[in-house]
């Protein structure tokens, strides 16, 4: 009975928050119309105001009006959020109640300089936000449409691409494409303008251009040209369609975090012989293990933390994703730590030497010399013997030590 009565108390406050919400909304474009159009004369009036520290101008009347119907908008929001939700979000309310003041400054006569620095300061903080909040979009939907199968290798060719747009890479090599080439068109360019008007300038121009495409032309080919960037390692061995057909018949789920900003900013998608984290596709067969690694740098009295996800393969090579979405640090990174045991399904500590590891991978196998075909033939059979074997020759050697020191404290107490 308490409960249905606070529901419906909670009800009764909605709608009249709503109805406050209109009016002020209204109230507010209208102001904000006044001031910018300047028409309604008795809404322009200015007043002075005395006070013991002086003479102070008083903003005219729709600016007021304008700030009073902007914060009892925002005011009322929030309540309408806080009673549907029954969470907290200052951070949010102390931001709109800004942005309320801050659109009736915008809307003022002599104001075009604050919009040119109110659009960058916005787009920045956009193009900070917003590609990182697609990707994760974009990550959660690998998990809903799993269900929808409806032809296997047209479904994994669809979540490839969607994987790639996590990182937004079909459209970096777009431009990194369109980057290359105004080099050598502008350097055509200058050679036809140099032809009608010969200049010293144009000449060093146009031998700067070709230089520089001269020398990132192989660089800018092979980033271009290289298939499902989303897939490290593996996509300089194999192709698109054959990654395509080791996806088939993967269902990803999400990876159950205990931290809730690692479950929101951080999702990790797992399926039986993939996991997909930070925009990267990786092979649980094929990993050996990995880590976290943070770093800190300050420059100019700034602090800036980055952490970084390092894994490693049975051929030894080691490759890291970009900078995680959530800074890794104590709790966060242990949980990480256990996380990526438990997904590689091994314990192998990454201090080993790349070297020795990858001696070992030669030695695997020595019956198939293609590197195409020895990684193949790892990810579409079951290799859980050779996993073994790794895990025998470079488990951590500190284990018998610790036994012997406890036998002999034991032997001592005797």
């Amino acid at each position: 009975m308490k409960k249905q009565r606070c529901e419906l108390n909670k009800q009764g406050f909605i709608l009249p928050l709503s109805v406050l919400a209109a009016v002020s909304a209204a109230c507010m474009v209208f102001f904000e119309y006044a001031g910018i159009s300047g028409n309604i004369e008795f809404l322009q009036g200015k007043s002075l105001m005395l006070t013991p520290w002086g003479v102070f101008s008083v903003p005219p009347c729709w600016f007021l009006c304008g700030w009073l119907s902007g914060t009892l908008l925002v005011l009322s929001s929030y309540g309408i959020y806080r009673l549907k939700t029954q969470q907290k979000r200052h951070g949010i309310l102390v931001l709109g109640l800004f942005l309320a003041f801050w659109v009736n400054v915008l809307c003022g006569p002599k104001s075009g300089v604050l919009w040119f620095m109110t659009a960058l300061v916005g787009g920045l903080f956009a193009l900070a936000n917003i590609p990182p909040a697609i990707g994760r979009a974009i990550t959660r939907g690998l998990v809903s449409r799993n269900s929808e199968i409806d032809d296997a290798q047209a479904f994994s060719s669809r979540q490839l691409r969607r994987m790639e747009w996590v990182r937004f890479l079909p459209l970096k090599r777009f431009f990194a494409a369109a980057m290359w080439l105004s080099c050598p068109v502008i350097a055509i360019m200058g050679i036809i303008a140099f032809y009608h008007k010969p200049e010293a300038g144009t000449l060093g121009v146009i031998l700067l251009l070709l230089a520089v495409a001269a020398l990132t032309a192989r660089k800018a080919w092979r980033y271009v040209t290289t298939p499902c960037q989303c897939v490290p390692v593996l996509n300089k061995v194999l192709s698109r369609q054959s990654i395509e057909q080791l996806l088939q018949g993967e269902k990803f789920e999400l990876f159950p975090f205990e931290d809730e900003d690692m479950k929101k900013y951080m999702p990790v998608l797992v399926s039986e012989n993939w996991m997909f984290v930070e925009g990267m596709l990786i092979s649980r067969k094929l990993l050996l293990g990995g880590t976290v690694q943070c770093t800190a740098v300050t420059s100019g009295g700034i602090n800036r933390k980055a952490s970084r996800i390092v894994f490693s393969y049975l051929n030894g090579i080691q490759f890291q994703t970009r900078k995680t979405s959530v800074y890794l640090e104590r709790e966060r990174k242990d949980e990480m730590k256990k996380a990526l045991v438990q997904i590689a399904q091994v314990s192998i500590p990454l201090s080993c030497a790349q070297t020795s590891i990858a001696e070992k991978y030669n030695a695997i196998l020595p019956e198939i010399q293609e590197p195409e075909e020895k990684l193949r033939y790892l990810l579409t059979h079951d290799i859980s013997d050779i996993r073994q074997e790794y895990e025998a020759a470079f488990a951590p050697k500190d284990e018998p030590r610790k036994k012997k020191r406890s036998q002999k404290v034991s032997d001592r107490n005797r």
